[in-house]
């Protein structure tokens, strides 16, 4: 080979050495985010169908598509995920959506999922500040210790 080509193949395998060191595991990112890795790559192939790459048969996730998916995974939660953190059920989120007391981002933002109703964290969190037991009527209180069926979760929060 002439040092030519040799240069090139040199600059070529660097440039994918760089390359390949920013992308970042499938596995090492549901375990960093505690999230299935099922879960993880239904929610990931919604916002980027693009975001994924096969490298002996090893899966990665592009660099920007794994920040976009850290940044909503921090800052958004799932029904569920609300519900834990205000100590309720799903249903009762729903409630609230319906009442309109919180409210799930909007089809338009850019980490909509879909399907999953997504909140984000501040909403959730101003919600539960703005329900704290100082806001609820006397004859409520003392069913602080009332729990729904086998949940192990307080109705009222």
């Amino acid at each position: 080979r002439s040092s030519r080509t040799r240069y090139f193949t040199t600059a070529s395998t660097r440039t994918t050495k760089l390359f390949i060191d920013q992308l970042t595991k499938v596995d090492d990112l549901a375990s960093e985010l505690t999230i299935s890795r099922k879960k993880m790559l239904r929610r990931l192939l919604r916002m980027d169908e693009n975001a994924l790459i096969t490298i002996n048969e090893e899966q990665y996730i592009m660099p920007d598509a794994a920040k976009n998916f850290r940044r909503a995974c921090n800052n958004l939660w799932t029904s569920e995920d609300a519900a834990a953190f205000l100590g309720c059920s799903p249903f009762d989120i729903g409630n609230w959506v319906r009442l309109g007391h919180i409210t799930p981002i909007d089809t338009e933002h850019p980490s909509y999922l879909g399907k999953p109703r997504l909140f984000e964290k501040e909403v959730v969190e101003r919600f539960a500040k703005d329900h704290t037991l100082a806001s609820r009527p006397d004859n409520l209180k003392d069913l602080d210790n009332t729990k729904t069926a086998g949940s192990g979760l307080s109705y009222y929060t």
